[in-house]
């Protein structure tokens, strides 16, 4: 296995980032799954700057269910395609899920994991400034709405096989980095989202489980040996608020260890799916150079977290968070335990400077590791090129996306 590093100029100044190399021998037991991640959809961007008025379009969306949403964006949204430092909007989305169809159409795609952050930065503080509603009622309404419509759209580009969705630390009806265990949102949430989902006991699972605490476990259908493990790593973290939080906390560690214990007495092989990686916050520390290193997670959950790596070494087989929105950003410590690979799925949002892209991993079906991976993205400086959308990976030019 080689590692060939890229230095990222953006944001993150003098940060370099590791793109692992993976042998690209294709074999019969080969299987393919896809990943995306913080989506951060805004239906804000066409809005006018100044809102002296509530904005037509965001009025009109409140007043129309989510199946008529995407008639209105044609209307009254004339937005090019989002560029760097902002969150995606819908001609991106559109582009986005262009893309990810045409990957579906030519992949045998096994399922389809979503790594959280649905919803833009800010979601709230736009949504006051744009309707000029201030209730928390209508708030909801909207974060549900808009839920509703990425779920159909999401599913609409990809109508065959699972797609298990992940909770981001914007995802809620409250701020930022908030969560209520067995609250609102998460009961409503799981009903839209269960969607996603085709297999009945996968189903039932996410119903029963998500409203909790935002996880769930699945087994991949036809592949009673692997399961994956989606967890709400925004209750790990440093950031995280709400009520009875450690509570909550402890409870998902304490199904972690038992699901990972069942994985290994059953024989499965597990793949573990979330938000908020663990590790060094990378971007904080920069900004906060002489308070010391910031942590993802709270010290207590990523001790624990490894104790259970350390645990159950031949039933993990990798790790995919998100986030941090680039590509196989490392972190420091977590990929030498048990030597399970950490591989990150960069965003489709360009707000932090990156390009848009999505991930196509090839994993070994018996094994159930990852084997190798693409990576298709959109070269936002140069929107000339055709295709627009870029495959960079073991089987180049193997997808044509307009």
């Amino acid at each position: 296995m080689r590692f060939v590093c890229k230095i990222f100029i953006a944001l993150l100044p003098f940060l370099s980032a590791c793109t692992m190399a993976m042998p690209t021998i294709a074999h019969p037991n080969d299987e393919k799954f896809l990943s995306v991640s913080d989506i951060h959809f805004t239906p804000f961007a066409s809005c006018p700057t100044i809102a002296i008025r509530p904005c037509r379009l965001i009025t009109a969306l409140r007043q129309a269910p989510p199946q008529k949403w995407d008639a209105l964006f044609k209307k009254y949204d004339h937005q090019a395609i989002a560029g760097y430092l902002h969150d995606t909007n819908y001609a991106l989305l559109t582009s986005s899920l262009a893309t990810v169809q045409a990957i579906g159409q030519h992949e045998k795609l096994q399922f389809t994991v979503i790594l959280g952050d649905f919803l833009a930065h800010n979601f709230r503080g736009q949504y006051i400034y744009y309707s000029h509603d201030r209730t928390a009622a209508g708030y909801r309404e909207f974060v549900k709405k808009t839920l509703q419509f990425l779920t159909m759209a999401i599913r609409d580009a990809l109508p065959e096989g699972d797609i298990y969705p992940i909770v981001g630390n914007n995802d809620s009806y409250t701020d930022d980095y908030s969560v209520i265990a067995d609250g609102e949102f998460l009961h409503d949430t799981a009903a839209i989202w269960v969607n996603f989902i085709k297999e009945p006991q996968n189903r039932k699972n996410l119903l029963a489980m998500f409203p909790i605490g935002g996880y769930y476990a699945v087994d991949v259908p036809l592949h009673k040996k692997q399961r994956i493990l989606v967890l709400d790593t925004v209750l790990f973290s440093s950031s995280a608020t709400g009520k009875q939080i450690a509570e909550a906390a402890q409870k998902q560690l304490t199904w972690l260890h038992e699901q990972l214990l069942t994985a290994a007495k059953q024989q499965q092989s597990v793949i573990l799916a979330f938000h908020i990686p663990a590790g060094m916050n990378v971007y904080k520390t920069l900004m906060n150079l002489f308070s010391g290193i910031k942590q993802f997670w709270r010290p207590e959950y990523r001790m624990a977290f490894e104790r259970e790596l350390q645990h159950f070494p031949h039933t993990v087989r990798a790790i995919l968070p998100g986030h941090v929105h680039i590509d196989n950003f490392p972190v420091a410590g977590l990929n030498s335990i048990a030597n399970i690979p950490v591989i990150f799925t960069p965003s489709i949002s360009p707000i932090f400077g990156n390009n848009p892209a999505v991930k196509v991993y090839r994993y070994d079906a018996k094994a159930f590791s990852i084997v190798d991976y693409d990576t298709y993205f959109y070269e936002l400086h140069d929107q000339t090129k055709t295709p627009p959308w870029q495959q960079v990976g073991w089987a180049k030019e193997s997808v044509t996306v307009k």
